[in-house]
């Protein structure tokens, strides 16, 4: 095997546990939709959908995270970490009728 194949194998190997690692995450929080589809989301999604700022996949405010209503378990959107932090989150989401 070459060198450009290895490469292409740890990029793979790299993938597959992030998604492993987000689905963990994921189930313990207690998301009910579908993670592989809420995985293709988030893995296309470069803006926040409250702020709309660049998101990262590195710790800090602009980090990627995914979004959840607490009370039904269902995915909402892809957020940076200072919106989904928010402490009036799920409020905010009813107030403007996106869990209604």
């Amino acid at each position: 095997m070459n060198r450009r194949h290895h490469a292409i194998r740890r990029k793979i190997e790299g993938e597959k546990h992030l998604k492993l690692q987000l689905f963990k995450g994921w189930k313990k929080i207690g998301l009910k939709d579908d993670f592989e589809d809420v995985y293709k989301i988030w893995k296309d999604e470069s803006k926040c959908f409250l702020c709309d700022i660049k998101l990262t996949n590195t710790r800090g405010a602009n980090m990627k995270t995914m979004d959840h209503c607490h009370e039904t378990g269902f995915f909402r959107g892809i957020l940076c970490l200072t919106c989904n932090f928010q402490e009036h989150n799920d409020k905010y989401w009813k107030s403007n009728k996106f869990d209604k």
